[in-house]
């Protein structure tokens, strides 16, 4: 069991309260800069590992047996084909990666592609955002398999 604490006289209990009461303060405040360190530590780290990420996709890559281009810059994405009358371009940004690391390894990429513009037939307009999902396999090596969620469209594309 705990001993009780005795006080000589009502000041000394003051003091004492008061002095925990200090303590107690700078540990919650203590507690919550550390937390937030390491909530701004962690978004840091994951805004690297995305950014990282899109290293590997950065290129010029033919699609379809060159009837398709895909081209992707540091923030922009433009998928036309080779008569550049179609197609689509746009600033992206990786919302999703991963990697398996398995016999094959293989790397996923989900991108969002804000400020879309579409080209028909030599006509651009403006369209919403779109998802592209990106993906390759080690067992294909220069290999990029993109998929378009609005379209539904699918192609394997090869490094230029």
């Amino acid at each position: 069991m705990e001993k009780e604490k005795v006080w000589n006289n009502e000041e000394e209990k003051n003091a004492y309260f008061l002095k925990r009461k200090k303590r107690t303060k700078w540990f919650v405040i203590s507690f919550v800069i550390i937390m937030i360190f390491v909530i701004i530590l962690f978004i840091w780290l994951l805004i690297t590992l995305l950014n990282n990420s899109k290293k590997d996709i950065q290129g010029v890559w033919d699609c379809e047996n060159g009837q398709i281009v895909l081209q992707i810059d540091k923030t922009e994405l433009s998928l036309y084909g080779t008569a550049q009358e179609n197609g689509m371009k746009g600033n992206y940004s990786v919302i999703h990666y991963s990697s398996s690391a398995s016999q094959s390894q293989r790397k996923d990429w989900t991108l969002i592609l804000s400020d879309k513009e579409t080209m028909k037939n030599g006509a651009r307009r403006n369209a919403s955002n779109d998802t592209i999902y990106l993906s390759t396999d080690s067992r294909y090596q220069d290999q990029l398999f993109v998929e378009v969620e609005s379209t539904n469209e699918q192609y394997t594309c090869e490094r230029r």
